[in-house]
């Protein structure tokens, strides 16, 4: 270190113990602050794409009933641990920390056995209802038109499950 004088006493110029401890305090903050963040990935965007997955598997499964001739299922796990699109297909799980609800549209076969499901129609139609996305950063919501089989993320349940008029 340089030192200066002053008077008769020399004086170093530098940082005293103090501020290297409150430096040293600041970044160890800092530090831990990111450390828990890179390991807990954002809840938000893990709920985000699994809403877009779940978007493209039941737009894929529409277009198989409309181009195969056939009813295709989509049911919930029991659990709510992820669906399973029928026939043919194997269970889809979700990532933990996200649950799925469905509510079968009004009017339509609410459940096929014990579960609740989405029925795709060959016709381009479905029975319709709102699947639900549940996480620690909230909920998205993928509506299925009963009258036109589209999908696409609910703005409100209402707006889907009505008879057009």
């Amino acid at each position: 270190m340089v030192s200066r004088k002053r008077g008769h006493r020399a004086m170093a110029a530098g940082f005293s113990l103090m501020e290297l401890l409150v430096v040293i305090a600041i970044l160890g903050l800092v530090a831990g602050v990111t450390a828990a963040r890179l390991s807990d990935p954002n809840q938000s965007t893990s709920l985000k794409a699994e809403s877009r997955k779940l978007i493209t598997h039941l737009r894929a499964t529409r277009s198989k009933a409309l181009g195969e001739s056939r009813i295709y299922t989509v049911e919930s796990a029991e659990d709510g641990s992820g669906y399973a699109i029928r026939p043919g297909e194997e269970d889809i799980k979700l990532p933990q920390g996200i649950e799925l609800s469905l509510q079968a549209g009004a009017g339509s076969a609410k459940t096929i056995g014990t579960r609740p499901s989405i029925r795709f129609f060959p016709d381009g139609s479905a029975s319709g209802g709102v699947i639900t996305l549940r996480g620690l950063a909230g909920q998205r919501k993928v509506a299925v038109n009963w009258m036109t089989g589209e999908v696409a993320q609910a703005a409100s349940e209402e707006a889907i499950n009505a008879p057009a008029s």
